[in-house]
Parts: C-alpha cells; sequence; structure tokens
C-alpha cells in the first residue's frame, strides 16, 4: 500500500510516495504530472543492473522513450568535470527543457541529477528515485542540489524542487549493511530535532530496524518525511528553521571532506557529529549527561560510530571554517537542550576544540 504527503509550496509542490515495490509505477505518475517526452535516467553501474530494467520498461508501458547515464558511485562523482560530462550528453542527444531527468539511486545521484537539472537550459524537470535510506528521509526532499568542492561539500549548488519523489521500502533490501546503517544517522537526527514521540519509537524499535523490517520502516521514513516536509515549508531556502536541519553536519562535514569521502560515510559522519553537536551543547550548559549517554547508547545499537580515529584535530578545525554555516567567521552551530529543543547560535572555536578532544583522544562513555 502506498502512502503519499504533500510538500507545500505554492507552485512549486509536489508529493512523496512511500510504498513497498512501487518503482514500475513510474511512468504512470510522470504522465500524470505530464511529462511524457523522453527520460533521462541518472544512476550508477550497481542500481542500473538491479533496478533500470523496472524504471525503463515502466516507462515504456506509459509510451515514454527514455536513455539511462551511468554515473560512478561515490561522492567523486559529484564534480562539475562529471556533469560537464553529462552536460555534453543531453547537448548531443538533443534534450530539451520539457525532458526530465529521473535520479535513480542514493544521495550522491539524487543531488547530482538534481543539479545537472537545475543547470540544464536554466532548469529541466526531475523526479527522486531514492533507493537507500538516507536518501529516502533526507536528501532527495527540499531541493537542495549540489556537486562538491576539493575543498568543501555541496558548496556549488541550488535550490531545485523536484516534481516528485517516489521511495520504494523494497529497494532497501539490497542495499550493502554498511550503506543501510549509514542511513540511520538521517534518522537519528530527525528524532533529535522532533518533539513528539519519535525517539522513543526508534529505541524500542532498533531490532525491527536493523533487521529492515518493511512496516516499520514504512513508519520510519513516513514520520521523517513528514518532518522534513514541514520545515522545507517553512523555510525553503534555509535562511533560518532550516537550520536544525543541520543538526550534526557541521562536524559530520567535515569528517567526510577531510577523509576524502572514502573512510566515513556520509551517516558514519554524521553520527559521530551528532555526538560532537552534543557534546558541544553540554559543554555551553544546555544538555545533560543523561542526554549524551542516552545518544551514545542508542548509535551504538544502531551500530553506528561514536568517536574519532586517525584524523587530525587542527584539520577539522580548519576544515569547519569552510562550512556553509560560518557567517562573519563565527560558526554557526545547531545545539540542542533535548529532543524538539534546538537552539541555533554561533560557538566560540575553542569549545568546538574541547568537544572534539574528547570525540577523539577519548570517545564518550555511556
Amino acid at each position: 500500500m502506498e502512502k503519499t504527503l504533500y510538500v507545500s509550496l505554492g507552485s512549486r509542490s509536489y508529493p512523496i510516495h512511500i510504498g513497498i515495490n512501487n518503482l514500475n509505477s513510474v511512468g504512470e505518475k510522470l504522465k500524470h504530472h505530464d511529462l511524457t517526452e523522453r527520460a533521462t535516467i541518472i544512476s550508477n553501474p550497481e542500481i542500473i543492473e538491479i533496478y533500470a530494467d523496472t524504471v525503463t520498461k515502466s516507462l515504456k508501458e506509459a509510451g515514454i522513450d527514455s536513455t539511462v547515464i551511468s554515473v560512478e558511485a561515490g561522492e567523486e562523482a559529484k564534480s562539475l568535470k562529471e556533469a560537464s560530462k553529462i552536460y555534453d550528453r543531453l547537448i548531443a542527444e538533443k534534450n530539451d527543457r520539457f525532458m526530465p531527468i529521473l535520479a535513480l539511486g542514493g544521495g550522491v545521484v539524487g543531488d547530482l541529477a538534481g543539479f545537472i537539472a537545475s543547470t540544464y537550459m536554466r532548469g529541466v524537470p526531475y523526479i527522486q528515485l531514492p533507493t537507500t535510506l538516507l536518501a529516502q528521509v533526507d536528501s532527495s526532499i527540499g531541493g537542495k542540489v549540489a556537486v562538491n568542492h576539493p575543498q568543501a561539500k555541496n558548496i556549488i549548488g541550488a535550490f531545485f524542487q523536484p516534481r516528485f519523489v517516489l521511495a520504494d521500502m523494497s529497494t532497501l533490501q539490497s542495499l550493502p549493511e554498511r550503506e543501510y546503517l549509514s542511513g540511520l544517522a538521517e534518522i537519528v537526527k530527525y528524532a533529535y530535532i522532533s518533539a513528539d514521540d519519535f525517539l522513543v519509537f526508534l529505541e524500542e524499535n532498533i531490532d525491527a530496524i536493523l533487521s529492515k523490517q518493511a512496516e516499520v520502516l514504512s513508519e520510519v521514513v513516513l514520520k521523517c518525511c513528514r518532518i522534513k516536509a514541514k520545515i522545507v515549508e517553512e523555510d525553503e531556502r534555509d535562511f533560518g528553521l532550516r537550520a536544525v536541519l543541520n543538526f550534526g553536519h557541521t562536524i559530520g562535514h567535515s569528517i567526510e571532506a577531510i577523509s576524502h569521502y572514502e573512510n566515513y560515510r556520509h551517516g558514519e559522519a554524521v553520527a559521530i557529529g551528532i555526538m560532537g553537536a552534543i557534546l558541544v551543547s553540554k559543554i555551553k550548559g544546555y544538555a545533560s549527561d543523561e542526554l549524551l549517554n542516552r545518544t551514545k547508547r542508542l548509535l551504538e545499537g544502531l551500530k553506528l560510530p561514536t568517536s574519532l580515529k586517525n584524523i587530525s584535530l587542527a584539520e577539522i578545525l580548519e576544515h569547519i571554517k569552510l562550512d556553509k554555516k560560518v557567517i562573519e567567521g563565527k560558526i554557526r552551530f545547531v545545539l540542542l537542550k533535548a529532543p524538539g529543543e534546538i537552539i541555533v547560535e554561533s560557538v566560540e572555536g575553542k569549545i568546538i576544540e574541547e568537544a572534539l578532544k574528547q570525540l577523539i583522544e577519548e570517545g564518550i562513555h555511556a
């Protein structure tokens, strides 16, 4: 059974479809949105092998031609160089501004394909077909599209909303365990920025989540999408409320970049970043020891890392200064008093340094 919720943004509003084995409805949904011109599917080889036939068959049954463009997996694909290659293909194949782009894959594919859609011919329609947990609960929603610069993640990008998002829970069964676990960190983030009982729900369903029980996963994804949709509706272009979605990401993005997007997956870096953010909150007198220990137990229960190894403290501090959340030299941090009680404020470098020392040298002991 498919569930649908909406991101309400006036003329840029769109639905999010969450279901099981619903990837075969893409063609029908494109027709519903009057997108019947040839579609371009951007994906990576592993996903193409498993799911491209399902998508192209669905498109064909709806009378829509399609072409498939393959990009390598990993953050390295989110580059201007890779985008340029795809522009070359689109121009060679005479794609016009009515031909939609379908992002079939995880967050990297979604960000890259969305960036290309936002810039090719000043904007063409695109669809998010997220096949990873991380993309389903976070990156496919909200219209943030970007590529990386060698010195900073997601620093070249735009706000460009998809026509719709379709999340098929069955695609999670084919995810490698590390990739699946990485997505759980964003779910933890949503639980902490939410004022409802989402955190307790996660704590009570750790085993079901780890075993990928479809009904529980559908509920988890739905909860995350509702939270993000509400935030995006109120702050589409990230000038205020949407900042709470960066919880755990200031340190997390720096960990990713310093490790060249190789040693730590996005979710693993965010998990450590969540610990770092709560440590900063504790040092500033907002968060309690109990909250710190509760966070460590939940992250470890979900098999996510809670401390740093083999990364230079100086490198992280230097890299944080490049973060998009740095304003006039001050480091804007998303802090926490309690689940749902968020504070966004500038934090002195020495406090971040103190928190990082605990993450790197000692780890956190519950």
